[in-house]
């Protein structure tokens, strides 16, 4: 696995950033996901065309933003072993 990947940033002036960021390590509970498709939706549409504030559905500061994706699990953290094999199993 390489040691960086490419984020998509949401600024909120009707743009989209894309910036080569560390693969993250998975915490407590949480997979690390190697992405084979994503999509976008609603929120993500409000924060790309509108301003946010930091709050709400758009409260994306800090954070590599996005949702609905689809990919291989290909690490997992302390506590993450039924999602593993929950995710394995479909």
């Amino acid at each position: 696995m390489t040691a960086t990947m490419t984020a998509a940033y949401l600024p909120g002036n009707s743009t989209v950033e894309f910036r080569t960021v560390p693969v993250p390590v998975p915490g407590y509970g949480e997979v690390l996901l190697r992405m084979k498709a994503s999509t976008i939706c609603g929120s993500d549409i409000r924060a790309i065309y509108h301003e946010h504030l930091g709050k709400g559905p758009e409260g994306y500061q800090g954070v590599i933003a996005g949702h609905e994706p689809c990919g291989q699990i290909v690490e997992a953290g302390p506590a993450a072993a039924s999602a593993t094999i929950a995710a394995a199993a479909t």
